[in-house]
């Protein structure tokens, strides 16, 4: 129980934050050396904002359900099938996905301590977009060569974010895995070809047990590895060795630091080993990955070996909106967390911010903190309402010190046009269409109109005025008429 106890305590602190703090830890150990760790990561500092950072990122929230291989067994020049169904258990969409995927050999010598060999490493699928609950079903095929020994193989496989975010597994740390699939190979092979001896790194003269503390140096100090590979065969062997310097984690091809890398032939004499010797003495203050890897003859091996230099350093454990995509009037939250990567002690002061913006350029909301970076996680976030309707975002997320010196940034698209769901689509426009009507008001209705009666005209009044006067005229035409005529007679 305390030897469980101690492999347990030991994975976390070699997590990739500086200060861990374990929550709840479970151990799968079927196969030994296979262990898979389901962890919750990262010490936060929740005086510096009020925001505790595991109330919006979880480490292990996508989940690989009923990862398996197609066959029990396989022969060495077959192809291994592995599916899964990868679950989006976050109340709130990941988008721009990434499945890595890492194929080990078990090492039988001393698997628990040095984990086992990993024979190849490579990218599955990028760009998923998985809504709250959403899963997606994941097939894919590894070629096993046919020099493969006869053993027990299994594929370890880790999820990211826009291969910066991690949320199941963490691909640059000894046997953090996020699901694993299991099969065997028969093989006339008994043994590898070579391999690079896991069992005997050095580390400035110091023996190296892979799965304890990653190791720490001032600026400045020298840093030699020394590691063996043995040629197994009876016959001289010509393998091509490249040792690849990671600032970080060799997810993202701007973190090789190329002048650090190198490739050669090493010759390796009949049953016999040959020393590579690395060393680096300039390195400014991060956490570093030194991935080495030889092939020869279709069979490799790759050795991950990670340390790093005391100073400042911040660096995003993640950042997102608890909505997507909006349509006017949604309240949601947009949130980040960060923290110095270096060790477990430094802090720095220094500048985080988040931006929302659209793709027109427009700022839709930032968060923002200011002040000292800790080794313990510092979280922050800001609600904020939808002025419009959106349907493709972008999350721009950096960290600086107070000099101004840029840390880290990573930019996050969120983009329905990516979503493999018709149906999440459909309501969107639903909802659009929804509010917009609500928002347009109906044209009026026109009342039936009547032709308006002409008011009646008031009869006008009888003027009798000129028949009186016509007759009195004609009377006195008439008597006088007569009163001439009488004269007459």
């Amino acid at each position: 129980m305390k030897k469980a106890f101690a492999v347990v305590i030991t994975l976390l602190l070699t997590i990739f934050y500086p200060l861990v703090c374990a929550q709840e830890t479970t151990v799968e150990d079927g196969y030994d050396g296979a262990a898979l760790i389901d962890i919750g990561v990262g010490g936060t500092n929740i005086e510096a904002t009020g925001v505790n950072c595991f109330d919006y990122y979880r480490f292990g929230s996508i989940k690989f359900q009923f990862p398996h291989a197609t066959k029990k067994t396989y022969n060495a020049g077959e192809t291994a099938n592995i599916i899964a169904v990868i679950k989006n258990t976050n109340p709130y969409p990941v988008v721009q996905g990434n499945v890595w995927a890492q194929v080990y050999l078990i090492n039988e010598e001393s698997g628990s301590r040095q984990g086992s060999y990993m024979i190849d490493e490579f990218l599955v699928m990028e760009d998923l977009y998985l809504d709250t609950n959403q899963e997606y079903p994941l097939s894919f095929e590894w070629y096993i060569p046919e020099n493969s020994p006869s053993g027990e193989y299994y594929v370890a496989l880790f999820f990211q974010e826009a291969r910066t975010f991690n949320l199941a597994g963490l691909p640059f740390v000894n046997h953090v895995y996020g699901a694993v699939a299991r099969f065997n190979v028969k093989s006339s092979y008994e043994k590898q070809i070579f391999y690079i001896d896991r069992n005997s790194v050095l580390l400035n003269g110091d023996h190296v047990i892979l799965r304890h503390f990653a190791k720490e140096f001032e600026p400045g100090e020298k840093i030699n590895y020394e590691v063996r590979i043995i040629n197994t065969t009876p016959e001289p062997l010509s393998a091509f060795v490249e040792y690849e310097l990671y600032r970080w984690d060799s997810s993202r091809e701007e973190n090789l630091l190329r002048e650090y890398s190198k490739k050669r032939f090493v010759d390796i004499d009949a049953n016999s080993d040959e020393i590579i010797k690395i060393s680096f003495t300039d390195l400014k203050p991060a956490a570093y990955l030194l991935k080495i890897k030889a092939s020869a003859n279709g069979w490799s091996n790759i050795l991950n070996l990670r340390f790093s230099v005391r100073g400042s350093m911040g660096r995003f454990i993640f950042s997102g909106i608890d909505k997507f995509p909006l349509v006017k009037g949604d309240r949601f939250t947009l949130f980040s967390c960060f923290s110095n990567s270096t060790d477990w002690f430094t802090e720095f002061e220094g500048k985080a911010t988040a931006e929302l913006v659209t793709a027109d350029g427009k700022l839709l909301g930032k968060a923002e903190y200011e002040g000292i970076i800790t080794p313990k996680i510092i979280a922050m976030k800001k609600e904020i309402e939808a002025d419009e309707h959106y349907d493709k975002l972008y999350l721009i997320s950096k960290i600086m010190d107070k000099e101004g010196n840029l840390h880290q940034k990573v930019t996050i698209v969120y983009d329905l046009s990516k979503a493999r769901s018709a149906e999440l689509i459909e309501n969107y426009e639903k909802e659009k269409e929804k509010i917009d009507t609500a928002e347009t008001p109906a044209p009026a209705t026109p009342k039936e109109t009547q032709t308006p009666k002409p008011s009646p005209k008031p009869e006008p009044k009888q003027d009798y005025t000129g028949i009186i006067i016509a007759i009195i005229v004609l009377l006195a035409i008439l008597f006088a008429f007569i009163y001439l005529k009488k004269k007459n007679r």
